[in-house]
């Protein structure tokens, strides 16, 4: 799929979170106005209404989270595969290099991606 930036992900997020919160006020003001509202809304309380946009918020986060992880590990392969594409000479693009030779495209994000800058970062002193 498209790769889509971290940015638009939280923008998204908020606007969707600020929507949230308007049909919330929308949805309980009619029911104490006693106006018409969405047939899933009619017979529940104030507590029931809260509950329910409690646990949409919580499947929103869910949500944004799993897309931020995604869009931050999508962002990670296209700078290793860019640094041994590009055959740039600084530290980590080649330990990247090497690791491309060795696993090719199926490199971990957990043990490749991420731990080799960390390594080169604090120095051969300190690496284990």
């Amino acid at each position: 799929g498209q790769h889509v930036s971290i940015i638009y992900i939280w923008q998204w997020y908020q606007e969707t979170e600020k929507a949230f919160r308007a049909e919330r006020k929308r949805i309980l003001d009619a029911l104490i106005n006693h106006t018409s509202i969405e047939d899933m809304f009619f017979g529940m309380t104030r507590d029931d209404v809260e509950i329910y946009f409690k646990e949409q918020k919580r499947e929103l986060d869910y949500l944004v989270c799993f897309d931020i992880i995604s869009a931050s590990e999508a962002s990670l392969r296209l700078d290793y595969l860019s640094r041994v594409y590009e055959r740039l000479k600084d530290p980590v693009s080649r330990k990247f290099r090497g690791l491309y030779k060795q696993a090719g495209r199926r490199v971990r994000l957990s043990t490749d991606l991420c731990v080799i800058p960390l390594r080169i970062a604090r120095g051969p002193e300190q690496s284990p």
